[in-house]
């Protein structure tokens, strides 16, 4: 996709969105009362419904208790992060 500057236009996140940071390359838990305290609406979210992106690219994750169609208290979310590189981070200026 492109502006009216005819540069590619940068990978925006789906809106409701929420930004999952990490650290280090490795599995990652996130837990109900993670989700919970991130802000999503836990009590109403369809946990099937759930998607995790790096760079723009869907990465593959397990909801464990998603069968039921509701997120509970023991369910979680796990998943394989990748921190962003110096390298691949982007910065924008205004002015």
């Amino acid at each position: 996709m492109r502006g009216d500057g005819g540069g590619a236009l940068p990978w925006a996140p789906p809106i409701p969105g929420w930004r999952v940071k990490v650290r280090d390359e490795g599995f990652y838990r996130l837990t109900y009362a993670d989700l919970l305290a991130a802000g999503l609406p836990v009590d109403s979210l369809d946990p099937q419904t759930l998607q995790l992106y790096y760079l723009g690219g869907e990465v593959a994750i397990e909801v464990t208790g998603e069968s039921d169609g509701r997120l509970d208290p023991e369910d979680a979310v796990v998943f394989f992060g990748q921190a962003i590189s110096p390298s691949t981070r982007r910065t924008t200026s205004t002015g």
